[in-house]
């Protein structure tokens, strides 16, 4: 065999590695950016958990994550839930598991939504003892049940319910709402107004909603998103976050 057909092989085999290489690195970098997107989405979601529940720190609480993503794609779900559990996680065998006090703080539930393209925050609603969620729907039903109530009644109403963020606490409540927690997440915050709203709809069928929407905008990489909070009226917590 001569010197040229050799170093031909040679070169053939070099071609047919580097392209074995190259294919692989495809699938590898395609693979890793599937799982960036998800840790980020994740890591976006804890994030805004502590800035918003900063009571759950500090206590080893466990959260279970929940998604629902199609078997045909292969791209992360840009939806899914989180979850604090108002009991522990099951014990493990004696001296592998130290129980946390997460049961005491309540139960949290949370869904989250993500851009698909981009993995940009879009939403986040809340629910479970932790933010009065059963306050809020026994509050509702009463009011409900009194679509001919004026503002000045379902305000009575509230006040009686134990609600202490009424529609006369506004500096109460923008005193409360995180904006420094949430900024290194979101960017820099700026209110723009917040509302007590009574009902969702200003006709019949009447629907109550007796929560807090402030709105505002958050800058950040030279852009300006605006960005509406609702906040339950007996503890003054967030229970939905959302783009505008």
């Amino acid at each position: 065999m001569s010197d040229s057909s050799i170093q031909n092989r040679r070169l053939r085999s070099e071609i047919r590695a580097w392209l074995v290489l190259f294919l692989f690195l495809c699938v590898f970098v395609s693979r890793g950016r599937g799982q960036e997107c998800s840790d980020k989405s994740y890591l976006e979601a804890i994030r805004l958990v502590r800035a918003l529940y900063p009571e759950l720190a500090g206590k080893g609480i466990i959260l279970d994550f929940a998604s629902r993503p199609h078997l045909d794609s292969d791209n992360f779900p840009a939806v899914f839930d989180l979850a604090v559990s108002e009991t522990p996680p099951s014990p493990l065998p004696p001296g592998t598991y130290e129980e946390s006090d997460a049961d005491r703080v309540g139960h949290l539930g949370a869904r989250f939504q993500f851009d698909a393209t981009d993995r940009r925050f879009i939403s986040m609603e809340a629910s479970g003892s932790l933010v009065a969620t059963e306050r809020q729907n026994v509050l509702n039903k009463l009011v409900e049940e009194h679509p001919e109530w004026t503002e000045a009644q379902m305000t009575d109403a509230l006040l009686s319910s134990g609600a202490i963020f009424g529609p006369g606490q506004r500096e109460r409540v923008l005193a409360k709402f995180p904006a420094s927690q949430l900024e290194p997440i979101l960017g820099k915050i700026q209110i723009v107004s917040a509302q007590f709203d009574f009902r969702g709809n200003k006709e019949p069928p009447f629907y109550p909603i007796m929560h807090w929407t402030v709105y505002f905008r958050a800058a950040t990489k030279g852009r300006n998103h605006g960005y509406f909070a609702w906040i339950e009226p007996f503890s003054g917590k967030v229970v939905g976050v959302g783009a505008r």
